[in-house]
């Protein structure tokens, strides 16, 4: 495990190198722990973390309207949207953070500055997701499958100023938000009751499944696009598992956010 550490390019920390990879090992499953008991009450929990999540997403949500509107933005405007998406990952990350606090299981999060060569990793990793989710969308275009759109989409569609809004909001709200929920806590949990790919798997599946009501479109449109969101969120599994330092998929799910609204406003904009 030390080797594979430095070969992922070490983190600045305040603690010693090999730190985060020995306290991994010491709270993780392997295939001859697994114990059908405790997968129950780990998934248990998870589900448990993400109900508490949305109920603090929904009770931010008019907080982060009041806020907006106090600071002058105008009732239905892409300012307004952009300031209330925020809210609801804002409470997002409040529920895990209260959950790990006193649940007693805050050892699930390790985050430190990462150092040059994992942060690369990051940033390939947000590459690699929006050149995989334009591969996905062609693959199913091909058998006849319309991808159902996000309703995150649609204040910008008549005032694309809102995409420009929603890049900053992705890296520093949405991004740590959700990574700190599917990969922090859901997938943390799993993995001290499952193997690592079983945890990444049904983590990323859970993390696909809160899409279905995301999408716009038929029946078989919301459920590819759950099936695209799981494929895209095992690598962001597969990073936090290798490096155990949730700033990195936070960073990739950011920046692969971000890049997509970009696209948006580019399109609508006629910049492409």
């Amino acid at each position: 495990m030390d080797g594979e550490r430095e070969a992922a390019g070490g983190d600045a920390s305040t603690s010693g190198p090999n730190d985060a990879t020995a306290e991994a090992e010491g709270t993780t499953a392997s295939a001859a722990d697994v114990d059908v008991n405790r997968v129950v009450l780990r998934f248990g929990q998870s589900l448990l973390m993400l109900v508490a999540a949305f109920v603090a997403a929904a009770a931010l949500l008019p907080w982060a309207e009041r806020i907006g509107l106090a600071l002058g933005a105008a009732p239905e405007s892409p300012e307004l949207a952009a300031i209330r998406g925020a809210g609801q990952f804002v409470g997002f990350a409040l529920a895990a953070i209260v959950f790990l606090t006193y649940a007693g299981d805050r050892d699930l999060v390790t985050a430190r500055i990462p150092g040059g060569r994992n942060a690369g990793l990051g940033l390939l990793t947000a590459a690699g997701m929006v050149l995989a989710q334009f591969a996905l969308l062609l693959a199913l275009g091909a058998v006849g499958v319309e991808v159902a759109t996000n309703r995150a989409l649609t204040p910008g569609q008549e005032a694309p100023r809102y995409f420009l809004y929603m890049v900053p909001v992705s890296i520093l709200v949405v991004g740590p938000a959700e990574e700190l929920v599917f990969r922090g806590v859901v997938q943390g949990e799993l993995r001290k009751a499952l193997p690592a790919a079983p945890a990444i798997g049904l983590a990323a599946f859970l993390f696909g499944s809160i899409h279905f009501t995301a999408g716009t479109g038929t029946l078989a449109g919301q459920a590819a696009y759950v099936l695209v969101a799981t494929l895209l969120a095992i690598p962001l599994g597969y990073l936090y598992e290798r490096t155990r330092n949730l700033v990195l998929p936070a960073l990739a799910h950011g920046l692969y956010n971000a890049a997509l609204y970009a696209i948006q406003y580019a399109d609508a904009t006629g910049l492409v």
